[in-house]
């Protein structure tokens, strides 16, 4: 697994994003809880690969309701798509990282924004 580098910008911003080719065993990304933090996948391959962001708290409580919170798993579908997910502390685990799989990373990229 890589330790994905955070993009840091400013909301507004136009910039560029530099994207980096997703590793085979999964990225981590070390959760920064000052920061909106956002995963940024390019599929620029025939297929499409499922991207999973496993939950790491499952239970969430708001008030006096509790929610469950399910894992990220979305397909990145095929031909030079993006998709964005949302992380938050939720996906974080006992040491703060997030862990991110891809059932394939042929012409895959990903990105970490932080704002």
């Amino acid at each position: 697994m890589a330790l994905l580098t955070p993009l840091t910008t400013t909301a507004g911003a136009n910039s560029l994003l530099s994207f980096a080719a997703a590793a085979a065993g999964g990225d981590t990304v070390s959760y920064n809880p000052n920061k909106r933090q956002l995963l940024v996948v390019k599929n620029d391959h025939i297929a499409a690969w499922t991207v999973t962001v496993a939950a790491q708290r499952t239970s969430v409580a708001v008030g006096e309701d509790n929610f469950t919170r399910a894992n990220i798993s979305t397909p990145a579908v095929a031909a030079s798509t993006i998709r964005v997910f949302p992380l938050t502390a939720a996906f974080a685990d006992a040491t703060g990282l997030i862990n991110i799989t891809y059932s394939g990373v042929t012409a895959l990229s990903v990105a970490l924004v932080e704002v």
